[in-house]
């Protein structure tokens, strides 16, 4: 499974240090197009997949 170095949460000095934040890249299963990044249970760096806009809006298309 590919890993992404993902950037560190800000650090707030005057307050305990709050727990990171885990962070999962998404990825379109069709075609393959960047969907950014959202917050999950699994650890930093993974990947998981879902179907963007465009695409969902072509399945549509098709299956009418």
């Amino acid at each position: 499974m590919e890993k992404f170095d993902l950037p560190k949460p800000p650090t707030d000095s005057d307050s305990e240090q709050k727990p990171k934040k885990k962070m999962i890249k998404r990825v379109c299963s069709w075609c393959k197009a960047d969907m950014g990044f959202k917050e999950g249970a699994e650890g930093d760096g993974e990947i998981t997949h879902g179907i963007c806009e465009k695409c969902s809006k072509e399945m549509e298309t098709e299956s009418e």
